[in-house]
Protein backbone atom coordinates (compact mmCIF):
# COMPACT_ATOMS: atom_id res chain seq x y z
CA UNK A 1 0.00 0.00 0.00
CA UNK A 2 2.71 2.51 0.66
CA UNK A 3 4.31 2.06 -2.53
CA UNK A 4 0.97 2.68 -4.32
CA UNK A 5 1.00 6.20 -2.22
CA UNK A 6 4.11 7.13 -3.30
CA UNK A 7 3.42 6.18 -6.68
CA UNK A 8 0.55 8.89 -7.26
CA UNK A 9 2.05 11.04 -5.81
CA UNK A 10 4.92 10.75 -7.76
CA UNK A 11 2.51 10.73 -10.72
CA UNK A 12 0.69 13.81 -9.14
CA UNK A 13 3.97 15.97 -8.82
CA UNK A 14 4.95 15.25 -12.20
CA UNK A 15 1.62 16.37 -13.58
CA UNK A 16 2.00 19.39 -11.62
CA UNK A 17 5.16 20.34 -12.83
CA UNK A 18 4.11 19.60 -16.40
CA UNK A 19 1.12 22.19 -16.05
CA UNK A 20 3.70 25.14 -14.96
CA UNK A 21 5.88 24.75 -18.22
CA UNK A 22 4.18 27.10 -20.45
CA UNK A 23 4.59 25.82 -24.35
CA UNK A 24 6.91 27.44 -26.78
CA UNK A 25 4.19 29.39 -28.17
CA UNK A 26 3.39 31.13 -25.11
CA UNK A 27 6.64 32.08 -24.35
CA UNK A 28 7.28 33.87 -27.80
CA UNK A 29 3.70 35.58 -26.91
CA UNK A 30 4.59 36.40 -23.72
CA UNK A 31 8.07 38.26 -25.20
CA UNK A 32 6.14 40.43 -27.72
CA UNK A 33 3.48 41.31 -25.25
CA UNK A 34 6.50 42.62 -22.91
CA UNK A 35 8.09 44.13 -25.46
CA UNK A 36 4.73 45.89 -26.01
CA UNK A 37 4.37 47.41 -21.82
CA UNK A 38 7.84 48.32 -22.54
CA UNK A 39 7.16 50.76 -25.41
CA UNK A 40 4.25 51.78 -23.60
CA UNK A 41 5.95 52.53 -20.34
CA UNK A 42 8.84 54.52 -22.87
CA UNK A 43 5.84 56.99 -23.98
CA UNK A 44 4.69 57.77 -20.05
CA UNK A 45 5.75 59.21 -17.09
CA UNK A 46 5.32 56.42 -13.78
CA UNK A 47 2.77 57.16 -11.60
CA UNK A 48 3.11 58.07 -8.11
CA UNK A 49 1.90 54.51 -6.98
CA UNK A 50 4.76 52.74 -9.69
CA UNK A 51 7.55 55.28 -7.83
CA UNK A 52 6.05 54.46 -4.46
CA UNK A 53 6.17 50.43 -4.85
CA UNK A 54 9.69 50.90 -6.28
CA UNK A 55 11.36 52.68 -3.43
CA UNK A 56 9.65 50.72 -0.87
CA UNK A 57 9.83 47.24 -2.42
CA UNK A 58 11.82 47.37 -5.89
CA UNK A 59 14.99 48.74 -4.59
CA UNK A 60 15.49 47.20 -0.87
CA UNK A 61 15.21 43.66 -3.12
CA UNK A 62 17.59 45.11 -5.83
CA UNK A 63 19.87 45.75 -3.07
CA UNK A 64 19.51 42.51 -1.21
CA UNK A 65 20.07 40.80 -4.95
CA UNK A 66 22.89 43.04 -5.36
CA UNK A 67 24.66 41.85 -2.08
CA UNK A 68 23.41 38.33 -2.38
CA UNK A 69 24.88 38.20 -6.46
CA UNK A 70 28.40 39.54 -4.81
CA UNK A 71 28.07 36.55 -2.43
CA UNK A 72 27.47 34.29 -5.03
CA UNK A 73 30.28 35.47 -7.49
CA UNK A 74 33.02 34.59 -4.80
CA UNK A 75 31.69 31.55 -4.06
CA UNK A 76 31.82 31.18 -8.11
CA UNK A 77 35.35 32.10 -8.94
CA UNK A 78 36.75 28.84 -8.00
CA UNK A 79 35.00 27.51 -11.28
CA UNK A 80 34.12 30.76 -13.45
CA UNK A 81 37.88 31.55 -13.65
CA UNK A 82 39.40 28.80 -15.32
CA UNK A 83 36.58 29.23 -17.95
CA UNK A 84 38.17 32.77 -18.05
CA UNK A 85 34.59 33.25 -17.17
CA UNK A 86 34.01 35.87 -13.90
CA UNK A 87 33.83 38.90 -15.58
CA UNK A 88 30.29 37.58 -17.96
CA UNK A 89 29.61 36.37 -14.55
CA UNK A 90 29.99 39.49 -12.68
CA UNK A 91 27.56 41.04 -15.12
CA UNK A 92 25.03 38.86 -14.57
CA UNK A 93 25.58 38.26 -10.69
CA UNK A 94 26.27 41.72 -9.86
CA UNK A 95 26.22 44.62 -12.31
CA UNK A 96 22.80 44.11 -13.46
CA UNK A 97 21.13 43.95 -10.28
CA UNK A 98 22.88 47.11 -9.13
CA UNK A 99 21.91 48.49 -12.45
CA UNK A 100 18.53 47.60 -12.05
CA UNK A 101 18.71 49.16 -7.65
CA UNK A 102 20.62 52.73 -9.15
CA UNK A 103 20.19 53.26 -12.61
CA UNK A 104 16.71 53.06 -13.37
CA UNK A 105 14.36 55.18 -13.17
CA UNK A 106 12.36 55.37 -10.28
CA UNK A 107 8.91 53.69 -11.14
CA UNK A 108 10.21 52.06 -14.25
CA UNK A 109 10.33 48.53 -13.77
CA UNK A 110 11.81 47.87 -17.67
CA UNK A 111 15.57 46.75 -17.29
CA UNK A 112 18.13 49.28 -18.85
CA UNK A 113 18.51 46.55 -20.85
CA UNK A 114 15.40 46.68 -22.94
CA UNK A 115 15.43 50.90 -22.26
CA UNK A 116 18.87 51.32 -22.58
CA UNK A 117 18.46 55.31 -23.26
CA UNK A 118 16.15 55.61 -20.25
CA UNK A 119 19.03 54.63 -17.93
CA UNK A 120 21.57 57.24 -19.75
CA UNK A 121 23.22 54.57 -21.63
CA UNK A 122 23.63 54.70 -25.55
CA UNK A 123 22.64 51.85 -28.02
CA UNK A 124 26.74 51.71 -28.81
CA UNK A 125 27.83 50.98 -25.01
CA UNK A 126 25.23 48.26 -24.96
CA UNK A 127 26.58 46.51 -27.97
CA UNK A 128 29.01 44.02 -27.28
Amino acid sequence: MPSFLKACSTLALAAALAGTIPPASAQVTYQSSRDTVDQEQIRREPTGAEMALDVVFARPLGLVGTAAGAALWVLALPFTIPSMGPGRAAEQMIAKPMEFTFKRPLGQFSSCDALPESCGRTQQSTAR
